[in-house]
């Protein structure tokens, strides 16, 4: 059936495209106006003529003007949306844009969907408009997620005038005093305080917290402890919200004082210093050598800031990446390696492997560990 109320007169033959109206089998010319008219319609049509039919149509007439303006070229390809394209781009970057960029593609996505459904088959990228929504409903999820961290745990901003950022630099790695794949740290499996169990597995240990926004942290069995430290690790989130964050630590021997180093599969990572019952946030941002899905190979260091006696410095690398490197108004004469997990949103397992220590004072001091 042909529709007869298209644009300026033109009608669509059952081939789907667009004819002129002089072109309608059932137009006749009127003499006085020298218009087309129309003769009674017949819900039967007319058959074609032999031989009439392929690509001019139903009828057999070919469409000497092409189609009217604004329906796009019957025999060219339908164009690709470009809201559809801005939508899934911006969706990818909603990490790097802090979440906007997953904001817009979502909406992007929605907009250019039903103008390509409005488009009458002239335009495509449905495909393309719909995976730009989905990826930055998951985007802006991480990115929420990544402020999990401090909100859930009630982490502020530490004092600024006793945190001095420096540029960031590569750690320096020896020997390692335990770990490793040579020799791996001696994980026994065993309960933690606040519903926390640590379960050996093969080159490594599995730490998992029951609670919800909880941040808990274990102690490597050692026999020592060094003025100086580095410690590195794979590891990963085997189990739970992906708001959950994973990382390593220094404490002191009289649990006094404890950095923390968090890394979020958004991207973001976190130093923390708990001194006491309080906690605040010595620096957080986000990088992009941190691994959305899978395994982080995290590395720290602790040490005396000899530059500025009464602090400590500390730094983080990831995945190889020098982060971040800061000297904290805070003073030890000795520090213990950690493991770090945070159930931020949920309970949550973390998996440390080939965890290895590092001191760079051949002079330990004695440990409580």
């Amino acid at each position: 059936m042909t529709d007869l109320t298209g644009p300026t007169g033109w009608w669509q033959a059952s081939d789907g495209k667009w004819y002129p109206p002089y072109l309608h089998p059932q137009a006749t010319e009127s003499p006085a106006a020298g218009l087309p008219q129309f003769a009674p319609f017949s819900p039967y049509g007319q058959p074609p003529e032999s031989g009439s039919t392929g690509s001019y149509g139903y009828y057999g007439y070919p469409p000497p003007f092409g189609s009217p303006p604004g329906y796009g070229d019957p025999a060219g390809e339908p164009s690709t949306n470009g809201l559809a394209i801005a939508s899934l781009v911006l969706s990818i970057l909603g990490l790097v844009l802090f979440g906007i960029g997953s904001l817009l593609g979502i909406i992007f996505g929605f907009v250019s969907r039903g103008q390509i459904k409005r488009a009458n088959g002239t335009q495509k990228g449905a495909g393309l408009a719909l995976s730009g929504i989905i990826v930055g409903f998951v985007t802006l999820s991480l990115a929420l997620a990544a402020i999990a961290i401090p909100t859930f745990l009630g982490v502020k901003k530490a004092n600024s005038d006793s945190v001095i950022h420096l540029a960031p630099t590569p750690i320096t790695l020896g020997s390692p005093q335990e770990g490793g794949s040579t020799a791996p740290v001696p994980w026994a499996s065993g309960s933690e305080p606040v519903d926390t169990t640590l379960t050996a597995v093969p080159g490594g240990v599995d730490m998992a917290i029951g609670s919800p926004k909880q941040a808990e942290w274990a102690g490597l069995p050692l026999v020592q402890s060094y003025p100086s430290i580095e410690l590195s690790a794979t590891v990963a989130i085997v189990a739970g919200a992906l708001s959950n964050g994973i990382g390593l630590g220094c404490i002191t021997p009289t649990q006094n004082d404890h950095f923390a180093f968090f890394v979020h599969s958004s991207g973001q990572w976190e130093v923390e210093l708990l001194t006491g019952q309080a906690a605040g946030i010595v620096d957080s941002g986000y990088s992009p050598a941190v691994h959305s899905t899978g395994s982080n190979m995290v590395t720290i260091a602790c040490a005396n800031d000899v530059a500025r006696p009464g602090s400590t410095q500390v730094s983080l690398e990831i995945n190889g990446t020098p982060v971040t490197s800061d000297s904290v108004h805070v003073s030890s004469a000795a520090w213990i390696p950690t493991i770090q997990l945070c159930s931020c949103d949920g309970s949550d397992t973390g998996r440390f492997l080939d965890v290895a220590y590092y001191g760079s004072d051949s002079s330990p001091s004695a440990s409580t560990a």
